[in-house]
């Protein structure tokens, strides 16, 4: 029965995206006549653009492919236009956004960190699964039950997201068949898209995004211009040290070792942070797909071998997973680090807090690659794997 329920009432969804955007006008034609006030400046981010009016404003949202429109979304405070805007032109492929928004769901944990600076847990009314988050607020807020699970891609609970009725959908696309944007037509649902930024302060701008739909932009400036300085301090400090050392990065699985390409979100921080890369003059944004053997022949001899994994506590559970590790060097000499410290069973911090916080990424770093450098951080989010 639940089931026809949730067909249904996607089907009725449908319907009415259908019936208003063949109905109503194109709302491009409404902001031709309005005056343009200005173009936010983002100093880092590339994904997304804020173009204000002076009763509302305009979030550009880039697609996956980069070369298309993407999303667009209209955000204003003024709930009399907000109603006659969506009387007379709907969806139109124009999402209207009253604001502040009171009523949050979070389908993806990198949104939860933005919120979570922003003091905005409260209004998170919908997550996708704890499973994948490792903010404590959240997981106490779902035994409280003030906080429904509603599933992953495209098998989320349509039903109970319809009861919320929230006044925000963030979800962070990826552009693949499992992807639930298409589902959420008509649901406030907007897909973000920080992950694709290169570099480290670009992810972390995009709290200025999340802030716009709760009129906390102030607050989110403050923010990053905090955590810009601190970045930009520690790599100052870290381009000063005459010492460099080498890194391996990540681990094989199957048949293919994923290692970050030279212009990566990874590979930047490694730069940033003046550590020794062997793949800097690739020029991929994204990941290096190579064999063992390629990959032992370029880095066997790096001095630290950063991991990404799960279940990787001990030297001793890196070479049970496979004994060919045994020819690194830094399984030899016990230099080997994962990015799981914090991790309480529950999502990782490094991915989720390290989005806003690359600040404090490359902090741990200078202190692994540089303990020359004066450093009175703790470490945020590697430790030092133990022999045993």
């Amino acid at each position: 029965m639940k089931t026809n329920t949730v067909y249904f009432s996607a089907f009725v969804i449908f319907l009415t995206i259908f019936i208003s955007c063949t109905e109503n006008d194109n709302i491009n034609d409404f902001l031709e006549e309005q005056n343009f006030h200005e173009k936010t400046e983002l100093k880092y981010a590339e994904k997304f653009t804020i173009d204000r009016y002076e009763d509302f404003d305009l979030l550009f949202i880039k697609s996956i492919h980069g070369d298309e429109e993407g999303g667009k979304y209209l955000l204003s405070d003024n709930e009399a236009l907000i109603n006659s805007l969506r009387k007379k032109y709907k969806w139109n492929n124009t999402v209207i956004i009253k604001t502040p928004a009171e009523k949050v769901v979070s389908l993806s944990s990198q949104n939860i960190a933005f919120l979570d600076a922003l003091s905005l847990l409260e209004e998170v009314k919908g997550i996708d699964l704890r499973r994948n988050i490792s903010n404590s607020k959240i997981h106490k807020m779902v035994s409280d039950r003030k906080i429904y699970e509603l599933g992953e891609g495209r098998d989320i609970d349509l039903e109970t997201l319809l009861l919320i009725s929230p006044d925000l959908v963030l979800m962070s696309g990826t552009g693949g068949d499992y992807d639930p944007g298409s589902l959420l037509n008509g649901q406030n649902a907007v897909l973000t898209y920080e992950w694709l930024e290169k570099t480290p302060l670009a992810r972390a701008e995009w709290i200025k995004c999340i802030a716009l739909f709760f009129g906390e932009t102030e607050k989110a400036e403050t923010l990053f211009n905090e955590i810009e300085a601190n970045y930009l301090n520690l790599k100052k400090a870290a381009s000063g040290s005459e010492s460099r050392l080498s890194v391996l990065s990540n681990m094989v699985y199957g048949d293919s070792w994923a290692v970050p390409g030279g212009r990566s979100f990874a590979a930047n921080l490694f730069n940033d942070a003046n550590i020794v890369y062997p793949w800097s003059n690739d020029n991929s944004e994204g990941s290096l797909f190579l064999d063992f053997e390629t990959v032992l022949a370029s880095a066997s001899e790096a001095d630290i071998w950063l991991l990404n994994s799960i279940g990787i506590d001990t030297i001793e559970d890196v070479l049970k997973a496979d004994r060919r590790y045994e020819m690194f060097s830094p399984v030899i000499d016990g230099n080997v680090y994962n990015n799981d410290l914090g991790k309480s069973g529950y999502g990782n911090p490094y991915w989720e807090e390290g989005i806003l916080y690359p600040d404090r990424i490359l902090s741990d770093l200078i202190k692994i690659f540089h303990p020359e450098i004066e450093n009175e951080n703790p470490f945020y989010f590697y430790k030092k794997l133990p022999l045993k």
